[in-house]
């Protein structure tokens, strides 16, 4: 059986390095590489994007994610210790734009998928959303 994931422990299952593929539109893909920490229920990490990720931005056009370096911290969900949800902004072809991040973690602590729900600015007509899946380092 899987070690119990995030509660009381002062190291949870979220805490580690996670190398993946995340997934765009028009068939774009990037390497990342997150590297979470948990403390309690609280987990705060750093993602680093590599190059290729495409975005389509309804009508202010198709924009390319710049390679980056992000962090975020968020809080594990009490109803599902292997859910994490964080928000926040990153800055894309001169917009600033929010995040809303969803992490699962696999029973056995060895993968994540993620969902990152992207709130663009009103007069671009949609909100995409990028997908990733990573696996433990």
């Amino acid at each position: 059986a899987p070690a119990p994931i995030g509660g009381e422990a002062t190291s949870g299952g979220f805490t580690g390095a996670f190398s993946g593929t995340l997934n765009g539109h028009n068939g774009s893909s990037a390497n990342g590489m997150l590297v979470l920490t948990q403390t309690g229920d609280t987990v705060s990490g750093e993602l680093a994007i590599g190059p290729g990720l495409v975005i389509d931005a309804g009508t202010c056009g198709v924009q390319s994610v710049p390679e980056l370096s992000q962090g975020a911290a968020g809080a594990i969900d009490p109803a599902a210790p292997n859910r994490l949800r964080t928000s926040s902004t990153i800055p894309v072809a001169g917009f600033t734009i929010g995040v809303a991040l969803t992490v699962e973690l696999a029973p056995d602590g060895q993968a994540l998928a993620a969902r990152a729900d992207l709130d663009l600015p009103f007069l671009c007509g949609r909100d995409p959303s990028i997908s990733g899946t990573f696996n433990r380092q």
